[in-house]
């Protein structure tokens, strides 16, 4: 039987056959493998989010991620590394900087774009996903640490079985979590 990401290798596998025109020169797929190639292409350097309250949103990241960032810069940066860099940006901290000493760190078109307003945020037009190894104990573990509120656990087999949950994280985000589920925990 395969695992989680063997069906998803090959459920690729099916859409190679039928699409190969769209699959990029980069990828190798076998039955429980996807390859990619990544010289010569673009690639994804990190993932971060607007903070309105850094030290509520690095205690939330802390608790999900169970580990300490890898890299902070004052109160302005966080990073941490779970599969690829995700960081944690607290603009405010700009804001004090520009106000006080603002040529000696930025340059005029960044403070243009600062402080242009781009409307309401809209962080939730993309959606960080994590994947653990037991999403049931994943569920639990998180609903006893009471950071936010889990969803209920979902369902979905459209092309390949999927299960997963949300949670609301500091700022308004949402967060999906996903993994092989264990009825059993």
């Amino acid at each position: 039987m395969l695992g989680y990401n063997g069906i998803f290798a090959a459920n690729l596998i099916r859409h190679r056959k039928n699409n190969s025109k769209r699959m990029g020169k980069n990828c190798q797929i076998t039955a429980d493998t996807l390859t990619i190639d990544m010289e010569g292409i673009m690639k994804l350097g990190t993932t971060y989010i607007y903070v309105n309250n850094m030290q509520k949103s690095l205690d939330f990241y802390k608790a999900l991620l169970q580990q300490e960032p890898a890299y902070t810069n004052g109160d302005r940066w966080v990073t941490f590394c779970c599969g690829n860099t995700f960081s944690l940006y607290y603009k405010h901290y700009d804001e004090k900087i520009i106000s006080k000493e603002a040529n000696e760190h930025f340059n005029l078109a960044y403070i243009d774009d600062f402080f242009r307003d781009k409307g309401p945020a809209k962080n939730n037009i993309v959606i960080l996903n994590f994947e653990v190894e037991n999403l049931k104990q994943e569920y639990d573990r998180l609903s006893c640490l009471s950071i936010g509120k889990p969803s209920d656990l979902m369902y979905v087999n459209i092309h390949m079985p999927y299960w997963y949950f949300n949670i609301e994280v500091p700022d308004g985000n949402t967060i999906e979590i996903t993994g092989k589920y264990y009825s059993g925990g």
